[in-house]
C-alpha cells in the first residue's frame, strides 16, 4: 500500500558529532524553530476549563470524549506492538435524528518489529487490514468483532484497508463495507532482496521490492472489496462474494505469482441508495523500474460486488496536457466526490501526474488533475482532463510541485485539496526531510504548504483576489484546449515548514481541511493539524475556530504523526457539533543500518475529536 510505504521511508538528517560553537547562521535557525515551536505549542491548546470530568470547551480537543483520560480529545488505540496506520474514518449514524453514534477507523497492521530488515516480508502474520469500533464517549466498542478490532487477511500475503463505509438501513447499520488491496505474491512486499534494508530510492508511489539486481520489482496488488455484518462478523458467499471478500480486479502477467499492481486509494458511496460504490486509485503497467502508472476509477454493486463499469486514465490521455514534450510517467486519482443535481450525478476524481522520466524521477514535475464522469464510466468532454501546475520554468515544466489528495463539493463549487512544495534539498540517500505524498513528489521536501484549488462544477478555476487573501498563489489551469489560464490558489504556511491536507470536507459556509504541520524541519516535528476556512469570496482562515482558523495535536506524539482522514458530525438535538480525525501516531523509532532511514517500529492508529460547546 502506497501510504504504508511512505510511513517507513524517512531519513534521517545527518548528525555532527563535533563540539565546535555554532554559527551566527545556525543559532539563528535555531532561535526560528524555538520560536516556531513556540506558537505551535500555543495553538495546539484547547480552550476548556475543567472539574474532574466535567469541561466547557470553545473549539479545540473535545474533553467528553476519552474524557477521563489524560489526553481527553485523544484515544491512540493500536492494534499491534508495532505498526498500525488508521487511513478511513465513517460515522456509524444512519440517521441524524436517532442519535446514535459510533466511528470505524480503517487501516493497516503490522506484527512484526523492524518491518523492512527482513529478506522476506508481507507474510499473513505480518500486515493485514484492520477496523477499529468506538463510541461516541471514545471507548473501543467491545460488542465490535474482538474487543473493538477486527483484523483481517483477503490472501495469504500483506493486506491493506485504505476504506470503510457503512450502509445504512433506516436508523441502524445494514452492512459495512471495506475496500483495498491485497499482495498476490509471496515475495516480500518492503524487502530489499541483497540489500537488508528499505528501497533507497523511497517509494515510487507503489509496493515494490529490490531484486538480486537491485532493481526495483513491483509486486503484483489486486482490488478487493469487503463485506461485513454491522458487528463485526464475517458474511456469507454471494455473487462475487466468497466468505464475505471480492477479488474486484486482477491484472494478468506472464510472471507467476505476480499481477500488474491495482490500488484503489478512497472511496465514496456513488448514489444515495448505498448501492453502489465509486472508487480511485491507480492501475500499474509494469512490473519493472518506476512506472508508468495510469489514474483508474472503479464503479461496483455492492450486493454482489460485481464490477459496474473500470475506467483507466491512460497516459495518453494527459501527455499532452501535462507536457507535449516528454511522455507521462504518472496519472493517478487519489479523490473522488459525486453531486447530484435532480436525478443527475456526476462524479469527479483528483489526483497528481508527473511527466518526470524514470532518470529524472526526483525532478519536481507533479501537477494535479482533475476529471468529470457520468455514473456509466464516461468521461464529460465539456470539464475535461483538466491540470493544475505551478509557474512554468519555460521548458514545460512547473516550478512548484503540486500534490493533489483530495476533492469536495458544495454544490456550486468543487475544492481540491493537497499541498504546494515549494522548496527542496538532496537526492535519494540525502534526504533531510520527507513527506508523504504522491507519485512523482519529491522525496526531500523542506518547505511545503496547504493548498486549496477552487473549481466551478464545470472545471474552470475560480481565481481568489489577492487583495482579500494575501494568502494566495498564483497557478495555471488547462483542460487541453488552448494555453494555461491563470488564476489564484490558497496557499498555508502554519509554521514555517512543511504543511499538507490530506483529507477536505465541507462544513455549511465552512472548509475544514485535516493533513499535518511541522513547526522545525526534521521529521519529529510533524504533527496532525486541522484548519477551517470561510467558503466566501476571500477563503481567509476561520479566525473564530480556536481564535487562530486551526488547531495543531503537538502533544499527540514524540515523532511524525498526521491526519489522514477527517468525518464531520453534526446532530442538532442529540449532541454537540464534532470533527472527527483518524491517522497514525509514531511513539517510538529506531535507525537502520546502514542507511540512515527511520523505521517507525511503534506507529498507532488514533482517532481524535474537536468539538465547540453550542456552536450552530
Amino acid at each position: 500500500m502506497i501510504s504504508t510505504l511512505r510511513v517507513l521511508m524517512y531519513a534521517l538528517p545527518v548528525v555532527s558529532m563535533a563540539f565546535a560553537p555554532l554559527s551566527a547562521k545556525e543559532n539563528k535557525k535555531q532561535a526560528k524553530e524555538a520560536k516556531a515551536a513556540k506558537v505551535a505549542k500555543k495553538h495546539s491548546r484547547s480552550h476548556c476549563s475543567s472539574s474532574g470530568c466535567s469541561h466547557t470547551c470553545t473549539w479545540g480537543l473535545d474533553p467528553t470524549f476519552n474524557g477521563c483520560s489524560t489526553t481527553p480529545g485523544i484515544l491512540i488505540s493500536p492494534v499491534s506492538p508495532f505498526l498500525d496506520i488508521a487511513e478511513s474514518i465513517a460515522i456509524d449514524n444512519c440517521n441524524s435524528n436517532c442519535c446514535k453514534w459510533r466511528y470505524l477507523i480503517s487501516g493497516d497492521s503490522v506484527q512484526v518489529p523492524n518491518y523492512c530488515s527482513g529478506a522476506v516480508d508481507g507474510h499473513a502474520d505480518e500486515r493485514g487490514a484492520a477496523v477499529q469500533a468506538f463510541n461516541h464517549a471514545g471507548t473501543r466498542d467491545i460488542f465490535f468483532a474482538t474487543n473493538g478490532v477486527l483484523r483481517f487477511n483477503t490472501t495469504i500475503y500483506g493486506n491493506a484497508s485504505n476504506t470503510v463505509l457503512v450502509q445504512c438501513s433506516g436508523c441502524d447499520c445494514n452492512d459495512i463495507f471495506v475496500i483495498g488491496n491485497a499482495q498476490t505474491s509471496p515475495t516480500g512486499e518492503y524487502s530489499s532482496g541483497t540489500v537488508g534494508n528499505c528501497n533507497p530510492l523511497a517509494d515510487c508511489g507503489f509496493q515494490f521490492s529490490l531484486g538480486p539486481d537491485n532493481t526495483p520489482q513491483y509486486l503484483g496488488e489486486q482490488i478487493y472489496l469487503a463485506r461485513f455484518n454491522c458487528n463485526g462478523s464475517a458474511t456469507g458467499t454471494d455473487g462475487n462474494y466468497v466468505d464475505g471478500v471480492a477479488t474486484l480486479t486482477q491484472n494478468p502477467t506472464t510472471t507467476p505469482g505476480l499481477g500488474f499492481g491495482e490500488q484503489m486509494l478512497t472511496a465514496t458511496w456513488q448514489d444515495a441508495a448505498q448501492q453502489q460504490i465509486i472508487s480511485v486509485g491507480l492501475n500499474q503497467d509494469s512490473l519493472s523500474g518506476c512506472g508508468p502508472a495510469d489514474a483508474e476509477i472503479l464503479s461496483v454493486n455492492v450486493s454482489d460486488a460485481s464490477v459496474n463499469w473500470d475506467n483507466t486514465i491512460s497516459a495518453s490521455d494527459w501527455v499532452d496536457l501535462v507536457n507535449p514534450a516528454n511522455p507521462l510517467l504518472f496519472a493517478i486519482f487519489q479523490g473522488v466526490t459525486t453531486n447530484t443535481v435532480g436525478s443527475t450525478t456526476s462524479i469527479y476524481a483528483a489526483g497528481v501526474a508527473d511527466a518526470a522520466t524514470a532518470s529524472d524521477f526526483f525532478s519536481f514535475t507533479g501537477r494535479g488533475i482533475a476529471a468529470k464522469f457520468d455514473t456509466n464510466g464516461n468521461i464529460d468532454p465539456t470539464f475535461g482532463y483538466v491540470t493544475i501546475s505551478a509557474n512554468d520554468d519555460g521548458n514545460g515544466n512547473p516550478a512548484q510541485q503540486i500534490v493533489i489528495r483530495t476533492i469536495t463539493t458544495d454544490g456550486n463549487f468543487l475544492y481540491l485539496g493537497g499541498d504546494i512544495a515549494n522548496a527542496f534539498s538532496g537526492n535519494a540517500g540525502q534526504v533531510t526531510a520527507s513527506s508523504p505524498g504522491a507519485p512523482g513528489e519529491l522525496i526531500a521536501r523542506i518547505s511545503a504548504n496547504f493548498l486549496i484549488v477552487v473549481l466551478n462544477m464545470d472545471g474552470t478555476p475560480v481565481s481568489i483576489d489577492p487583495t482579500l487573501n494575501q494568502n494566495t498563489v498564483q497557478l495555471n489551469w488547462n483542460n487541453g484546449t488552448g494555453p494555461n489560464v491563470q488564476f489564484n490558489a490558497i496557499q498555508t504556511d502554519f509554521f514555517g515548514s512543511e504543511d499538507a491536507i490530506f483529507a477536505l470536507k465541507v462544513d455549511g459556509n465552512r472548509l475544514v481541511a485535516a493533513g499535518f504541520s511541522a513547526f522545525g524541519p526534521d521529521l519529529e516535528s510533524q504533527r496532525p493539524i486541522v484548519a477551517r476556512y470561510k467558503i466566501n469570496d476571500s477563503l481567509n482562515l476561520d479566525k473564530s475556530f480556536n481564535d487562530s482558523g486551526f488547531v495543531y495535536l503537538q502533544d499527540i506524539a514524540q515523532f511524525r504523526s498526521l491526519a489522514r482522514d477527517l468525518a464531520i458530525e453534526d446532530q442538532p438535538g442529540c449532541s454537540d457539533k464534532r470533527y472527527l480525525i483518524t491517522g497514525q501516531a509514531a511513539v517510538a523509532a529506531l535507525v537502520t543500518s546502514p542507511v540512515t532511514f527511520l523505521d517507525a517500529t511503534q506507529t498507532n492508529m488514533f482517532i481524535a475529536a474537536l468539538s465547540h460547546q453550542g456552536e450552530g
